[in-house]
């Protein structure tokens, strides 16, 4: 978006702001489905909605479901890029619109944190700076994580923003590349991944020796 400024005969260009919607991203084509909603709407112009109701199966054809760690690693690059453009004088800051359920599958990948409330405002938030990371200038970059209202009784369900959470690029880097392999490694995923690998060979090859999983998920010697 780019601001125009009355001048002194002709609009003067002001500043510029960063907007990026990300949506869930899914598996599988969109072809399928999207032939299947054509069709359906060529038979039944006049009642479409309700048969997309009645059928819910062909707005889904083919797709497999949503592919949630793409969708961070798509989106978080390009967004720790465009924050920190939006530091420039010329811009007004830079905005990510994500769904509640995008937000929600971010939470592993930057370790969940907790997100400190603005007491005066009950939709922001901040991501808090940890001692000795962040700018030292304010960083106009916000995250705002957005719904569908579907109890309005409106159709389309009204949008509705959950929380607007302020953040710079040194803080998401530090909760994705410090806070979440920690938490990762604290919370035992590379002995699960471990027992996994020898789970699926021992599967394979039952004579091997190794060690495997129980029942449980606690990691026992293999004794084959």
């Amino acid at each position: 978006m780019v601001q125009l400024l009355p001048g002194a005969g002709d609009p003067e260009i002001g500043r510029y702001a960063i907007i990026e919607v990300q949506t869930m991203e899914f598996h599988g084509s969109y072809g399928k489905a999207t032939d299947a909603l054509r069709h359906a709407l060529d038979l039944h112009g006049s009642n479409f909605a309700d048969q997309i109701g009645e059928n819910p199966e062909w707005a889904g054809r083919e797709i497999q479901g949503p592919s949630i760690a793409d969708t961070f690693k798509r989106t978080f690059y390009q967004m720790i890029f465009k924050f920190q453009l939006g530091l420039h004088t010329s811009c007004a800051g830079t905005v990510l619109a994500l769904p509640r359920a995008v937000w929600n599958s971010w939470q592993p990948h930057l370790g969940r944190p907790e997100l400190q409330d603005d007491p005066g405002d009950s939709t922001l938030r901040s991501l808090p700076r940890p001692e000795g990371v962040g700018l030292t200038e304010e960083a106009p970059a916000w995250i705002l994580v957005f719904d569908t209202d579907q109890t309005s009784g409106l159709s389309p369900n009204p949008l509705v923003i959950d929380m607007v959470i302020e953040t710079d690029t040194p803080t998401l880097l530090h909760y994705a590349f410090d806070v979440a392999p920690e938490a990762a490694f604290g919370g035992g995923a590379t002995d699960r991944l471990y027992a996994d690998i020898c789970n699926k060979m021992v599967g394979m090859w039952p004579e091997l020796t190794g060690t495997a999983a129980s029942d449980d998920g606690a990691l026992a010697p293999n004794d084959s």
